[in-house]
């Protein structure tokens, strides 16, 4: 039996910069469609609150012909900086 620890993690409103696969589930489908330069791209922004993470987006955040599984980091939500070629921003409510 292993254990695992959950932790609630409440954010403030901020925004998402993100990059989408097409049809990944997983880390390594997401490389094969993307390239794995991603998180050294999404580690070059300063301005991010943490670090990057690779997620599953939930149903209403999956454009239609994209992946559920894309990459990204969170930053402040008045962020004004650039946004790499190829990524999106998108807001996140609190």
């Amino acid at each position: 039996m292993n254990t695992v620890f959950v932790r609630v993690v409440e954010r403030p409103h901020r925004k998402l910069i993100l990059k989408r696969g097409r049809r990944a589930v997983h880390y390594f489908e997401y490389c094969e469609e993307v390239g794995c330069d991603v998180w050294e791209t999404l580690s070059g922004i300063r301005e991010a609150l943490y670090e990057p993470i690779g997620m599953w987006l939930p149903e209403n955040m999956v454009k239609p012909g994209t992946s559920v599984y894309a990459q990204g980091v969170e930053v402040s939500a008045d962020y004004a900086g650039p946004v790499p070629e190829g990524y999106e921003i998108i807001d996140l409510p609190p």
